[in-house]
């Protein structure tokens, strides 16, 4: 069982421009948002497995424990005045529906090299899809009227993303890897009457769509300088096609670290 928690902060720049014409700037606002992340609960279970391959099944859901009715505070709007808005969807730190979350690995090895493909999906149910308010879950009831949360009834579109990678070890503590990453995504179903406005990512068509990224990376093992129990992983690269819905900023570039510690 795989049981995930967090707290998500987002920040953007954004210039306004005046009235709708976008001639003349009329300033930047810095606004962000913070919450706690999406719960997710997955369990994983091994269906093979022989001295060179294994594939492993993944069945989980994701909870609503994030907001997703997070506000820009002092916002600059093309007339001029600053208020407090309901932030853009992509600035939500949570979705607001019960997701359902499917994956299935293959992974072999085979004397210092390795290689894998990996499938996982997100499917967002129908917001509110349980009925549930915190104060139920809190007491252990729950209802089950279908309808729409209180956000309008919006859900993401259906995620599909796949990777394939191959590793080498150089010696034992060090792999290189190569991977290539592909996934594809539905806008978004439904709006918030609260997300409104001439910005493009205030309309829910303008989100989702289809990449291709090609990355490199490398694991070290802490025992090459005395910490056996540790290991360093780092990842980097970039996009070679994006086909995204509607106007929307494209993804550059994206890194990664993470230091694990084992028990």
């Amino acid at each position: 069982m795989v049981l995930t928690a967090g707290m998500v902060e987002k920040n953007l720049n954004a210039l306004t421009w005046k009235g709708t014409s976008g001639i003349l700037p009329l300033g930047r606002s810095l606004p962000g948002t913070t919450s706690l992340a999406d719960v997710t609960l997955s369990g994983v279970y091994r269906i093979y497995q022989d001295d060179i391959h294994r594939i492993q099944l993944s069945l989980g859901f994701s909870f609503p424990a994030g907001s997703y009715t997070a506000t820009f505070k002092d916002f600059l709007l093309p007339d001029g005045i600053r208020r407090n808005v309901r932030a853009f969807y992509g600035m939500q730190p949570g979705t607001g529906t019960f997701d359902f979350l499917p994956g299935i690995v293959y992974a072999g090895y085979l004397g210092p090299w390795s290689w894998g493909l990996t499938y996982r999906g997100r499917f967002p149910l129908a917001p509110n899809s349980l009925g549930y308010s915190w104060d139920y879950l809190l007491n252990y009831r729950l209802t089950f009227p279908l309808g729409p949360n209180p956000s309008g009834g919006y859900r993401w579109g259906d995620l599909h993303e796949f990777n394939g990678w191959v590793g080498y070890t150089w010696t034992a503590g060090l792999t290189t890897t190569f991977r290539a990453s592909g996934s594809t995504q539905g806008p978004i179903r439904g709006f918030d009457p609260e997300i409104r406005g001439p910005a493009v990512p205030a309309n829910p068509a303008f989100y989702g769509g289809q990449r291709g990224e090609l990355f490199g990376g490398a694991t070290i093992s802490g025992k090459f300088i005395g910490y056996e129990n540790t290991m360093l992983a780092i990842e980097a690269g970039l996009p070679v096609y994006q086909n995204l819905n509607g106007p929307q900023i494209m993804k550059n570039w994206q890194a990664g670290m993470s230091l694990r510690f084992k028990i």
